[in-house]
């Protein structure tokens, strides 16, 4: 037990809208140095690989997932969602020729965009980032996941379920979609509702059609966005000169194996057979260093591009 409360997650909320500033960076800790013991694979030494570029490389992570977002997003759909809180205070309030105006405005937004979207069945309104970042090593995290076996065998699970929730280390986005299917329905019934003095009926409609609001995430785990980096920086020391420094690329290669490695502890992947493909490519990439191969440019950059294939592949969009 005491392994599994030496494990920090660090949280931090984005709320976003189309209309919130996306120049603000959250801050992100990167995991602290040091060696597992357990595996012998070096964490990134702040030699090579400082925390300020590692946070920024986060926040690039971050920032590029809210534009996609934003580029989906529409103003009209936003709107569709802002009318109907307004008109459920007007019935509340009992301004029912307001709350009729508020509805018809909503409806208007909703059928615009279905005639110029006609095969569009959803539409994201906004898009929100979390960022869980789990602060341990190796040694630690496999210790911890004996313990929550031990734990489950006990019966504990209500302990379980929140020691298991901490386990993660990615950026999660999550974006908030409008239904066009059955939205623009439950608005015209409100408006029938409203006309039949039947307010109540109407504002309980409206807050039923907000929650038909369709929830999708899409999780990237950080410690494939950190391997990343570090064959990023590995790829530039290569490319820069002909003196290549042995020790320092090494160095950046182990962390990056070290970072799949935990990826794949976690769960991330499923455990999927490309973890010991990156294993044995980076091994023969160390070698092709220390013999100063001719391919070693090519192997670094298909391995990258390898990896950011994979990360997008196990970081699909899911419906809540």
């Amino acid at each position: 037990m005491k392994n599994i409360l030496a494990m920090v997650a660090l949280i931090i909320y984005i709320g976003y809208l189309i209309s919130c500033n996306e120049n603000r960076s959250p801050t992100i800790n990167s995991p602290a140095s040091g060696r597992d013991t357990n595996t012998g694979i070096a964490k990134p030494p702040e030699a090579n690989l400082s925390p300020q570029k590692v946070q920024d490389r986060i926040n690039k992570e971050i920032h590029e997932a809210l534009a996609a977002s934003n580029d989906s997003i529409k103003g009209e759909a936003v709107m569709v969602i802002a009318e109907t809180h307004n008109a459920i205070r007007q019935l509340l309030d009992s301004n029912y020729t307001a709350a009729i105006k508020a509805i018809e405005r909503a409806l208007g937004k909703a059928e615009a965009i279905t005639i110029v979207n006609p095969h569009m069945g959803f539409v994201p309104v906004g898009a929100g980032v979390i960022v869980r970042d789990l602060m341990t090593d190796m040694e630690t995290l496999k210790e911890a996941k004996d313990d929550i076996e031990d734990l489950t065998d006990k019966g504990y699970l209500q302990t379980v379920r929140q020691l298991v929730d901490v386990m993660v280390s990615e950026i999660s986005i999550t974006t908030s979609n409008l239904p066009l299917g059955t939205y623009p329905a439950a608005l015209k019934t409100a408006v029938e509702l409203t006309r039949e003095n039947r307010a109540a009926d109407a504002a309980l409609l409206l807050n039923a059609a907000l929650n038909t609001i369709v929830v999708i995430d899409r999780s990237i785990p950080l410690p494939l966005v950190r391997a990343e980096l570090m064959l990023a920086t590995a790829d530039s020391l290569i490319a820069a000169t002909n003196n290549i420094k042995e020790e320092e690329i090494n160095s950046l290669l182990d962390n990056a194996d070290y970072q799949i490695r935990f990826a794949e502890e976690l769960g991330y992947g499923k455990r999927d057979a490309e973890f010991k493909e990156f294993r044995d490519d980076i091994k023969e990439l160390k070698k092709e260093v220390k013999d100063k191969g001719s391919d070693r440019q090519n192997m670094i950059s298909r391995l990258r591009m390898k990896l950011n294939a994979f990360k997008k592949r196990i970081s699909p969009e899911t419906k809540k």
